[in-house]
């Protein structure tokens, strides 16, 4: 009866299974560690170096949502067997060190494309209202980007630590009858899978 009780208590996901004060210190600076060196980058070479050539397709490239969005699909598939296979450690590991690169590719992006809002940002034969109206939208999109992006590193904080510890999500998750935890991860995989395969 007792041991019944305990596991059901264990089971209880809490608030701080999902959202802690000190989860916001890593996704910070990993994003301001890419995004700012990025942003800096395309001030500088928009403003010293326009005619390199070199420079300004790195910045094309880098801004292409191509790669961001393969290896996200990768990342999010990993997630979803990682929910299904949660007793797998090194499965657990890889899926998370490839959220961490997608979210630090996501983060090089926004900078580089941050810095050509800036650096093209319409001022010339421009009405005053539409410039509010397009850097109103720019920022509300960039806003879509950062939470967009932040949610790929938040998977890989509920699969666990860099220390390769599981979290008390996955923990608590584990005690879940497996069916529910197939029921999720497999939803996941499954929809990454037909998204990925139906792009042309």
């Amino acid at each position: 009866m007792s041991s019944t009780l305990k596991t059901r208590h264990n089971s209880r996901f809490e608030k701080s299974d999902f959202y802690t004060l000190s989860m916001w210190k890593e996704p910070t600076f990993t994003f301001l560690a890419w995004a700012l060196p990025s942003f800096l980058f395309v001030l500088w070479s928009q403003n010293y170096a326009p005619d390199v050539e070199f420079y300004q397709n790195a910045i094309k490239e880098g801004i292409g949502p191509n790669l961001w969005n393969l290896i996200g699909s990768l990342a999010l598939l990993m997630f979803g067997w990682s929910v299904v296979l949660s007793g797998w450690n090194s499965l657990r590991n890889v899926a998370r060190l490839i959220l961490l690169n997608t979210y630090s590719i996501g983060s090089l992006t926004f900078g580089l494309l941050f810095g050509q809002l800036v650096t093209n940002f319409p001022t010339e034969n421009v009405k005053w209202w539409q410039q509010g109206l397009f850097g109103v939208t720019s920022i509300g999109l960039f806003v879509m980007l950062i939470g967009y992006n932040f949610s790929i590193w938040y998977l890989s904080f509920l699969l666990g630590d860099a220390a390769g510890n599981k979290s008390r999500f996955l923990i608590n998750l584990e005690q879940m009858n497996f069916i529910w935890r197939a029921a999720i991860g497999l939803a996941v995989a499954t929809l990454v899978t037909i998204l990925f395969f139906s792009e042309k």
